[in-house]
């Protein structure tokens, strides 16, 4: 190897380290990387910017925007009265909203399709005694999969397409991918069927109760007078309530925490407990909440995940609704980690649940402008009538992309110009509350993705494969190529995953004569087979916040269905 081909696998390689330490913002480190790129002469000077100009990029803002008009359309929102005709039958009902959450997904980004599927999903579990540890991790997995329905499912779906495109002369169908992805998604509704336990949804009151207490909450409560709290040490506080004390603040001072230590009239305790036992706690008067006092007829609570794209992503508590009177963040639903000072040094991650009190209309406002996803019902006003324009003119997108063979960025460039004229969506407001790091990450990493191809990189790195895969095996280079990119993608996010296989994969077809199609689509898809951690893509980081789940919780249930979605893929890829 020259030393640019090796510079440039070392680049990746300490990318990868930086992505998969999760320290960093991710899109610092594209950016760090390609401007690496550029500074090593990996990237020419006149490619730095390639990325934007990319109609994968471009595809990706304008599904991001209409996801948004259709979010504000209602339409999903008012499917919640639909749940009736589900009946009790537990694994109906899970099934049911994990098919929904699969075919939003094939049309708009993964994220999307959970944030739109999410509630409905959380009235659910308001209706019957359905847990939302059945019924969100499920569904987190059903978008993956439904994303591999369409060319537009994912923008790894859009890379893998483009450079499919570019191989063959000509165009990607817009369902073409579907051939792998509908039998990859029906086996995964089916082992999401089958892994469901059975039964009437209503009969399982015991079991949703101690489902919800592994959701873990920090918060500060203080000991009124009368509470048989008082008097106890820190060490029985976790033994006979399951309270973990963090911090005690006595008389607005920090009191060292030993576990010996005794909690007094008026102890404000920074502390975690299972979300119903603090609950409890404070409607039976063992604790109350700071400042307590009589809300007013129009305050409610709600709880609210953190997105990817919030603005309070590694803020502390204390920045929250910073400009907003009348909002109090009472707790926060967290996963494990170490709690120092008080509730309002808690810095937020991706999938933190928190607990709100305010008036409704401030709520949503503050949601809406700051990245905030509410998954309780919220009061409205006024009741809001479902709109199907935007549903209308989205799918005569889809119909001009499917049918006519318009190329995608200008059919939903189309789209998005006939939303704004019809005031179903402002440009502008879009564009504010847009996911750009994810934009800003995919654009960086499409320069560096090329370079492995022109620096000849990959063609080397196609020698060493050459060595361990039997010559002229196309079936045999197909399966490592999948296995690879699934190996890759908990570490790595999708769209990246592809940009840096996919030169190797075709410099090795090419090497031994063999279709490089099937090489392409089996990292695409398998970009998207990331079901095994909680950490590899933000829907599994989300529904981990939301319900309380733990890595264990994902390796059990998410590494059976990797294997059989491999399997299925590499069955259906023997008829391309």
């Amino acid at each position: 190897m020259t030393a640019p081909q090796i510079g440039i696998f070392l680049l990746l390689g300490v990318m990868l380290i930086g992505f998969a330490l999760g320290r960093f913002r991710y899109e610092l480190v594209a950016l760090l990387g390609l401007a690496a790129g550029v500074l090593f002469g990996f990237v020419p000077t006149g490619a730095v910017f390639a990325g934007w100009s990319s109609p994968t990029v471009i595809t990706v803002i304008e599904i991001l925007l209409i996801v948004q008009a259709l979010g504000n359309s209602q339409v999903i929102g008012g499917a919640s009265t639909a749940l009736e005709w589900l009946g009790n039958d537990r694994r109906r009902i899970v099934l049911s909203l994990c098919g929904l959450g699969a075919f939003l997904s094939a049309f708009m980004n993964n994220i999307g399709a959970l944030a739109l599927v999410m509630p409905l999903a959380v009235s659910a579990t308001e209706r019957y005694s359905v847990t939302l540890r059945e019924i969100l991790m499920p569904l987190s997995f059903a978008t993956l999969l439904g994303g591999l329905g369409t060319v537009v499912g994912t923008p790894a779906n859009l890379i893998g397409s483009e450079l499919i495109a570019v191989t063959r002369g000509y165009p990607v169908g817009f369902f073409e991918i579907g051939a792998i992805g509908v039998p990859l998604t029906l086996a995964g509704l089916g082992y999401i069927f089958l892994t469901t336990a059975s039964g009437r949804a209503d009969a399982m009151a015991t079991e949703r109760q101690n489902a919800e207490d592994t959701r873990l909450v920090v918060m500060e409560a203080r000991l009124p007078a009368g509470s048989v709290m008082i008097g106890q040490s820190i060490e029985a506080l976790h033994a006979e309530h399951r309270i973990t004390v963090h911090n005690i603040v006595r008389d607005n001072r920090f009191v060292f925490g030993a576990a010996s230590r005794i909690v007094m009239v008026g102890d404000v305790l920074v502390m975690t407990a299972p979300r119903q036992v603090a609950d409890q706690a404070v409607a039976s008067r063992m604790l109350a909440l700071p400042g307590d006092r009589r809300a007013p007829p129009d305050t409610v609570r709600v709880d609210a995940v953190v997105l990817p794209d919030s603005i309070y992503v590694g803020s502390p508590v204390e920045n929250l609704f910073a400009g907003q009177t009348g909002i109090v963040v009472q707790a926060v639903g967290i996963t494990s980690r170490r709690i120092e000072g008080r509730l309002a040094d808690v810095q937020l991650a991706v999938g933190d649940v928190l607990a709100i009190r305010g008036a409704p209309a401030a709520i949503e406002e503050e949601c809406t402008e700051s990245g905030l996803l509410q998954v309780a019902t919220v009061p409205q006003p006024a009741e809001q009538k479902s709109d199907l324009v935007p549903v209308a003119v989205f799918v005569a997108g889809i119909v001009a992309t499917a049918v006519v063979g318009v190329e995608p960025a200008l059919a939903f460039g189309a789209v998005v110009l006939v939303l704004a004229l019809l005031g179903r969506l402002s440009i502008r407001r879009g564009l504010e509350s847009m996911h750009w790091p994810s934009i800003i990450m995919l654009a960086s990493m499409i320069p560096l993705g090329s370079a492995v191809a022109t620096t000849g990189a990959a063609t080397a790195l196609a020698d060493l494969i050459l060595v361990a895969v039997p010559e002229s095996s196309g079936m045999m280079l197909t399966a490592v190529m999948l296995l690879l990119a699934v190996l890759l993608t908990p570490f790595v996010n999708n769209p990246s995953t592809v940009l840096i296989l996919a030169p190797i994969g075709i410099a090795v077809a090419e090497r031994y004569g063999v279709p490089t199609e099937p090489v392409i689509v089996a990292i695409t898809v398998g970009a998207s087979l990331d079901f095994m951690t909680p950490f590899g893509h933000h829907n599994n980081t989300l529904v981990m916040g939301v319900a309380g789940y733990s890595f264990l919780d994902f390796l059990r249930r998410g590494a059976p269905l990797v294997l059989l979605s491999v399997c299925v893929t590499l069955a259906c890829l023997q008829f391309l």
